[in-house]
């Protein structure tokens, strides 16, 4: 009898952990779970907010991280629709940028500061392909799966706007977002192409 015990726990911790590749997943109720370096998690919790989720290689367990909130009343600051910050093994704040609405205009912001706090400038270029990849399918199946109707209006927004963007030609990309590095340009044009697919 206690075996039938164990396998109904293990099924239902397993199933609010749903893999989309082999290193990132979609986790339907934030709690306590094993984290893999290099590994990448999309979200929900029970307060209605919303995070993407990248530990770090090498890094002494930090993770960067976008949180993405229902209203501004659920930030820590009480005055942000969403945060892009490098959070330590501690819980402190390493570095963090705020917003305080989310539009086609600083989108792709939001999007760069991420790849930079997850240094994927520095990554080899199959891991920094994997990563795209995999962002990009997770995002998408996230707007698919049976939790859908948890997502805050800032993530859907914030998808809307990068299918906006993700039309755009290279040059139109480029010529719009002039902040970041080349290197940093050309991952944000290769995650675009990659996240129109199949739109």
């Amino acid at each position: 009898m206690n075996h039938l015990i164990d396998f109904n726990n293990f099924f239902l911790v397993n199933e609010k952990i749903t893999p989309i590749t082999s290193n990132w997943f979609i986790i339907n109720n934030e709690s306590s779970f094993d984290k893999k370096e290099e590994g990448g998690y999309l979200m929900f919790n029970q307060k209605g907010n919303f995070t993407i989720l990248y530990l770090k290689k090498d890094s002494e367990g930090e993770e960067a991280r976008i949180e993405f909130y229902p209203a501004k009343s659920f930030s820590p600051d009480k005055k942000s629709m969403c945060v892009v910050n490098i959070t330590t093994r501690e819980g402190s704040d390493r570095a963090k940028k705020s917003f305080g609405d989310i539009n086609v205009d600083n989108s792709l912001e939001i999007l760069s500061i991420f790849f930079d706090y997850c240094d994927l400038e520095k990554a080899p270029k199959e891991i920094c392909d994997r990563f795209i990849m995999g962002l990009s399918k997770t995002m998408k199946e996230v707007m698919e799966s049976d939790s859908k109707e948890q997502l805050p209006p800032t993530y859907k927004a914030f998808m809307r706007y990068l299918e906006q963007i993700s039309k755009k030609s290279n040059q139109e990309i480029e010529s719009g977002y002039s902040e970041s590095s080349r290197e940093l340009e050309s991952i944000l044009i290769n995650f675009l192409s990659s996240f129109k697919k199949d739109l």
